[in-house]
């Protein structure tokens, strides 16, 4: 049922979250395109959240710089494929 299902994955989250290292990282940036940049969009009637432009901006940025796709492992940095 749905019910176990979400137990299941409550239990995997929380046995991810305390066996696997995390860190996490915090940026302000200043949002004043992008909020005009959905307001313009608004007006077309064209919704967008914050997130999809965040999302976008790091999937192009990704794209764009293929390095920053990597992860720490026991033997240095691992670079991703894709």
């Amino acid at each position: 049922t749905n019910n176990n299902m979400r137990k299941v994955i409550a239990r995997r989250l929380t046995e991810s979250k305390s066996s696997v290292p995390h860190f996490y990282s915090t940026v302000e940036i200043e949002l004043d395109n992008i909020l005009a940049l959905r307001k313009k969009l608004a007006a077309k009637d064209i919704k967008v959240s914050v997130n999809d432009l965040i999302i976008r901006g790091s999937a192009l940025a990704l794209r764009d710089v293929p390095e920053i796709n990597a992860s720490y492992s026991k033997s240095g940095v691992k670079m991703s494929d894709s």
